[in-house]
């Protein structure tokens, strides 16, 4: 019985999930500046955990 729920919920969730024919993107529909600040932002947030005190004293 629990295999056959597993196996209807595994169905559901492909069907559900790969209902859209569609590609889709996150950065559909954002400018080039705005994708610009986001992978800015990530570089700056990189750096800041990469120097953190905490990081260096567990080395």
């Amino acid at each position: 019985m629990k295999t056959k729920n597993l196996l209807c919920l595994a169905v559901i969730c492909l069907l559900v999930g790969c209902s859209s024919s569609d590609p889709a993107s996150i950065t559909d529909g954002a400018s080039q500046q705005q994708i610009d600040d986001y992978n800015a932002l990530i570089e700056a947030e990189a750096k800041s955990v990469s120097e953190s005190p905490e990081l260096k004293r567990n080395e």
